[in-house]
C-alpha cells in the first residue's frame, strides 16, 4: 500500500516566476526567448528554398559541422558503424547535438554557435541535418 504522505512532488517549472527552479533554469527558459543571435551563429537559407547548404553558413558554423561530421565519421568508422539503429527520434537528436557541442568546444572561435547548440533545439534539428 502506498502512502500518499511520501509521494515525490515533481515541481511545476515556468518561466522567472517559478521559486522551486534552480537559477540557471530559469535564467535560460527568459533570456533564451528574446535573444537575437549574432550572424556568425544564424543559419542562412538555401536561395531556392531547399536544404541547408554548408556553404552558405557563417564560417563559424561551417568549422563546427566540418568536425562534428569528421567527429562522427571516425566514430562509426572504429566504434560503431551504425550509430542511430535503434534509437529513437529524441535520441538522434541527442546524439547529433553531442557531436555538434563537442564540435564546437573545440572550435577556438565558435562560442556563440556553442552557446545556441546548448539552449536552441530548432537549432540543432537544422543543424544535425548537415552532419547526418
Amino acid at each position: 500500500m502506498l502512502n500518499n504522505s511520501k509521494l515525490l512532488q515533481v515541481p511545476q517549472w515556468g518561466g522567472s516566476e517559478c521559486s522551486t527552479c534552480p537559477p540557471s533554469i530559469v535564467g535560460e527558459v527568459s533570456s533564451n526567448a528574446s535573444r537575437q543571435w549574432s550572424p556568425a551563429a544564424t543559419l542562412v537559407a538555401s536561395a531556392n528554398g531547399g536544404d541547408l547548404k554548408l556553404t552558405d553558413q557563417s564560417p563559424e558554423i561551417q568549422d563546427v559541422a566540418r568536425a562534428a561530421i569528421s567527429n562522427l565519421t571516425t566514430d562509426v568508422l572504429f566504434v560503431n558503424a551504425y550509430p542511430e539503429h535503434g534509437l529513437y527520434d529524441r535520441d538522434k537528436h541527442q546524439l547529433y547535438k553531442r557531436y555538434l557541442v563537442s564540435a564546437a568546444r573545440s572550435c577556438t572561435n565558435c562560442s556563440e554557435v556553442k552557446d545556441r547548440l546548448k539552449v536552441d533545439d530548432k537549432f540543432v534539428k537544422s543543424l544535425s541535418k548537415l552532419v547526418s
